[in-house]
């Protein structure tokens, strides 16, 4: 992990549809977006905890926990804790599936993502 924070060909992908179509603020899309990356095939988690996604969004590792909760709270993330005690963080892919369909937003924007 250490050595994939100093890896300057990492990137996050924010589509539009994370900030228009969820309501999500900049921040509050960047961090879904880093845990989308991980978790959007429906079976991965971002195991890298609170730290990393702060040094990857560059906010305090205090402002991503809030992040989080917030998107927790929204529903769009799933939050466990594994075998050793470690956060895991996911996108909540049914949700967002039954969200795209109640709201009625295009299914142009997201159907590549949610295939499964």
């Amino acid at each position: 992990m250490k050595d994939e924070m100093n890896d300057n060909t990492r990137y996050i992908l924010l589509f539009d549809w994370m900030l228009k179509d969820l309501k999500l603020s900049l921040s509050q899309g960047a961090t879904f977006a880093v845990i989308w990356g991980f978790s959007k095939d429906g079976k991965s988690e971002l195991k890298g905890g609170y730290k990393y996604i702060a040094e990857t969004i560059c906010v305090t590792e205090r402002t991503a926990i809030n992040i989080v909760s917030q998107l927790v709270e929204k529903g769009f993330v799933k939050k466990r804790f594994d075998e050793n005690g470690k956060i895991a963080l996911s996108a909540n892919i049914k949700m967002l599936k039954n969200f795209h369909s109640n709201e009625k937003i295009s299914l142009k924007k997201i159907q590549p993502q949610l295939k499964n």
